[in-house]
């Protein structure tokens, strides 16, 4: 057993409490982002064409997509997804021949052809009953060109919609899509991921700790209010925190995280740059 196992055994854990992995497992899902989440399902299954989840840098996009991923990709009689991690895509034809290529369609190198060739994939899949699910994350880098081929996506039509795509960006998605208001008129559903308040902020951590194995809560309430102070509530601030506290009680040899533990942590990651401006 390697000595950082030992360390986190020490406290109660069985793994990493606080890993920057987006995490399907470690996904809390607060009040309002189980909301979000039901309306995107419910988008989904009744087939109701584009969805777009905005949000800034480190509320959790990621971690809801794949949670959405991993709840279909579950049930393959019913559904196909795919999941794309990147979604850089400058012209129209690099984003059709991706979602070609995955589609597990013949390649093309003509625009139309490429279409005509995604449309019989999604016929296919269609008849024989499965939904399929594209999900795009960092969507604010898909180019005013290539927003384009949701357009197209959305032309494909039988008795119902054959493919629903959600993407998932930040802010600068929604000035990408005032230039495509023909693209706009096929959005469904548009979310925006809030902060968490204090409380859900203390849930999600006493949630992560106990699902890495511990039972007594890590932090004091005097820290819980701190940490909510440093963060305001933002997700990945508050990971990145709470493993440089978890690091701190360690090399102290603290057993629960105090208000003082945190602040020297915190004064740690300010010398590194690693707590945002939010």
């Amino acid at each position: 057993m390697d000595q950082r196992t030992q360390q986190l055994r020490d406290l109660g854990f069985n793994e990493e409490p606080f890993s920057n992995s987006a995490d399907p497992r470690f996904f809390y899902a607060s009040k309002y982002l189980a909301d979000v989440q039901y309306h995107l399902q419910q988008m989904i299954d009744q087939r109701r064409a584009l969805g777009v989840v905005e949000a800034d840098y480190g509320m959790g996009k990621s971690s809801l997509a794949r949670r959405l991923d991993q709840y279909y990709r579950a049930r393959p009689e019913s559904y196909f997804t795919i999941y794309i991690h990147s979604s850089k895509y400058i012209t129209l034809y690099s984003l059709l021949n991706d979602v070609s290529k995955q589609l597990g369609a013949k390649s093309r190198r003509a625009v139309m052809n490429t279409i005509r060739e995604i449309e019989l994939a999604l016929l296919d899949h269609y008849k024989n009953g499965r939904n399929v699910i594209l999900f795009f994350d960092d969507a604010q880098d898909i180019s005013v060109k290539a927003l384009h081929a949701f357009r197209i996506f959305y032309n494909f039509d039988v008795t119902a919609k054959l493919v629903q795509c959600l993407l998932f960006g930040q802010p600068e998605i929604r000035e990408n899509f005032k230039k495509v208001p023909e693209v706009v008129s096929r959005i469904d559903t548009w979310m925006q991921l809030s902060p968490l308040d204090i409380s859900e902020m203390t849930e999600m951590i006493e949630f992560r700790t106990k699902l890495a194995g511990r039972k007594d809560p890590l932090f004091t309430r005097n820290a819980f209010e701190g940490l909510w102070e440093v963060t305001l509530g933002v997700p990945r601030a508050t990971v990145n925190v709470c493993q440089a506290a978890l690091n701190m009680a360690i090399e102290i040899g603290d057993t629960k995280i105090s208000a003082k533990t945190l602040e020297t942590a915190c004064s740690g990651l300010e010398r590194r740059r690693v707590i945002p401006d939010v």
